[in-house]
């Protein structure tokens, strides 16, 4: 089955990199990018969520669809070279010629041919972090393919490689789940926030960590105030139709 076979690749995609200290990436038109990945968990979506996942945890039991993608978060401040896409698509927009410089796990400059205002624009909104290099996705779903004119270009393709930059801790957006994020991750963040934000990057100094969590803590006090707000709303509203379902049936209280 294909499946059987996606899996498999998926398998010997992540033993290779599980086993490796460091990933090169190049390509003829300028690409030439060095990361050190040692010891890093490499995880997989292959369509399935298995025993395996189920006992590794959390961001191993994500499976993302259409399936066919391995993919890790580097050693913080250890990626170094050069990206350039040819061609991709930001908000509709075409973007050509695509240049990304890294040093010591940051991207130094940004620049390109064409297209390049919207995804410039969002870049310079971004808040700390958005500098750091944090993730490489390599497609291995021989089922894709780009079609003629496509405005879409899938990371999961066979062969497609796919780096992202940002602050990688993952775990902080779960604040932007309903009640989850209302009610529980503002206690976890409170114990666990600053443990992971302190091992997830290379910080200039304690005193730039105190600064930049500093920030991160009050936009996160407005966020969990305005979640709660929204859930409170919602179950006033919703208490509220029932009472006036039960006042419209006639029921005696």
């Amino acid at each position: 089955m294909f499946t059987q076979k996606m899996q498999k690749t998926c398998s010997t995609v992540k033993g290779v990199l599980g086993s490796g200290k460091v990933v090169r990436i190049t390509k003829p038109n300028g690409t030439d990018l060095t990361v050190r990945i040692e010891g890093r968990p490499v995880l997989i979506s292959d369509g399935m969520i298995s025993e395996e996942d189920l006992k590794a945890g959390y961001a191993a039991c994500q499976v993302y669809l259409p399936a066919g993608e391995v993919f890790l978060a580097p050693i913080a401040g250890a990626a170094e070279g050069k990206v350039v896409v040819d061609r991709d698509f930001f908000g509709g927009q075409e973007v050509t010629g695509l240049t990304m410089i890294f040093k010591a796990g940051k991207m130094t400059s940004m620049s390109a041919k064409s297209g390049f205002e919207r995804l410039k624009a969002l870049y310079d909104a971004a808040g700390p972090g958005k500098d750091d290099f944090a993730l490489i996705d390599i497609g291995v779903n021989p089922k894709l393919a780009e079609g003629a004119g496509a405005r879409i270009l899938n990371y999961v393709r066979a062969g497609m490689v796919t780096v992202g930059i940002g602050n990688n801790v993952w775990w902080s957006f779960l604040v932007f789940v309903p009640y989850l994020g209302a009610l529980v991750m503002p206690w976890i963040l409170a114990f666990k926030g600053n443990e992971w934000a302190w091992q997830n990057r290379r910080w200039e100094s304690v005193e730039h960590f105190k600064r930049v969590q500093h920030t991160w803590m009050i936009w996160g006090l407005w966020i969990t105030i305005a979640v709660t707000l929204i859930v409170t709303v919602i179950l006033l509203f919703a208490l509220g139709l029932i009472v006036w379902g039960i006042q419209s049936s006639g029921i005696s209280w």
